[in-house]
């Protein structure tokens, strides 16, 4: 049940039937038809004082990878929020407990693509050993994956596999936006291209599985996804704001990645795969304003409001200061075409600065119905 290699780990956190088949600070979570060792503080309410709860805290990610991972903690006094919707909508903070206790945190996250939101979390299936993703065409065929250094192949792997992971949750995503652009009567222009883009993502994961695959020395693909819940948002207002989180930002800040990696990628085909990605990306962040800006048309004044308050969120996050100078590893993987979590923290306020702002500033004033437009600073 431990698939892939090359020092690659994801799919081999599958595999566990009870607690005692994981480390001793992790548990086993019931899977079908097997579980998953996730990181532990605590394994039942009773390793807790008093009255609080072992809770198991929504997905967080790793410093240096967008890979979603667990951990059950005690619930705190201190604690201010539990999943990140409780700390805003605008995607600029998230849920986290890498304090001892659970509060909001600025995001310096890369979204490497348009996450797959379900109840305020991302959404993503597990690596495993499969080689049902891979693809021999060009240009990922002629990479040199084999020639890179024996130290930078498992950290490549990884961070291969970690976008593969994203883009087949994308996936998901364009394929729930498409259901909801049929529920809120919108035209059939918009449908079109959701339905494209849910092809183009299904080729991003195809193109980063199999430089996964190349840089692992093993088949790497996903494992199942688990879509319970992922319908549940039905009104226009939550479809919208969720629309604002995966596509207009979303999509963004992935244009700008992969443009980021292509520039200083020194593998041929690894640069053709990212501006491949590149082109892809913008187009699916121009389909998101598109529709953010016919249910604004469509909408009423409470819609307004709302999107200008999604934004203004982010209107604080973007006044912040990047990250210091890259670390040597994070500079390896450029050359790689791969963005480090410093670089990728740069390009978000990037884009938040020069793109996303200035987008939605421009879409408020112009669907205000006639109405003063909404200032995001108001």
């Amino acid at each position: 049940m431990c698939g892939g290699g090359g020092g690659v780990p994801p799919a081999c956190k599958s595999g566990c039937l009870e607690d005692t088949d994981c480390q001793d600070n992790e548990v086993c979570v019931c899977g079908d038809p097997y579980g998953t060792c996730e990181a532990a503080d605590c394994r039942s309410d009773a390793d807790c004082a008093g009255d609080a709860l072992c809770l198991r805290t929504q997905p967080f990610e790793s410093a240096s990878a967008c890979v979603a991972h667990y951990r059950f903690i005690c619930q705190s006094p201190e604690d201010s929020c539990v999943i990140d919707s409780d700390c805003n909508s605008g995607g600029s903070q998230y849920c986290s407990s890498e304090t001892g206790h659970l509060e909001c945190h600025p995001s310096s996250r890369s979204v490497c693509g348009r996450p797959f939101l379900v109840r305020g979390g991302q959404r993503q299936a597990l690596a495993e050993g499969n080689a049902a993703w891979r693809t021999d065409t060009a240009p990922v065929a002629s990479s040199a994956a084999s020639s890179v250094d024996d130290t930078l192949r498992p950290h490549l792997a990884e961070a291969w596999t970690r976008l593969g992971l994203m883009e087949h949750a994308s996936i998901a995503a364009f394929a729930r936006f498409t259901l909801q652009l049929l529920q809120v009567g919108a035209p059939p222009a918009l449908i079109a291209d959701s339905g494209r883009a849910m092809n183009d993502e299904t080729r991003h994961a195809q193109l980063c599985f199999t430089l996964a695959s190349q840089y692992a020395g093993g088949p790497m693909g996903p494992g199942p996804l688990n879509i319970s819940g992922a319908l549940d948002t039905s009104s226009l207002l939550e479809i919208v704001l969720t629309t604002i989180e995966e596509g207009c930002i979303g999509e963004t800040i992935a244009a700008l990645e992969a443009a980021e990696g292509a520039e200083h990628a020194q593998d041929p085909a690894v640069r053709v795969v990212l501006e491949q990605i590149r082109v892809d990306e913008l187009r699916h962040s121009e389909l998101a304003w598109r529709f953010v800006s016919w249910a604004l048309k469509s909408g009423d004044r409470a819609l307004h409001t709302a999107v200008c308050a999604a934004f203004a969120q982010l209107e604080i996050e973007a006044k912040t200061d990047a990250p210091g100078e890259l670390t040597a590893l994070d500079e390896q993987l450029l050359t790689c075409g791969i963005v480090g979590p410093s670089v990728a923290r740069q390009l978000r306020l990037q884009a938040l600065r020069s793109v996303v702002l200035p987008c939605a500033r421009a879409l408020l004033s112009s669907t205000s119905q006639g109405e003063a437009p909404l200032s995001l600073s108001a």
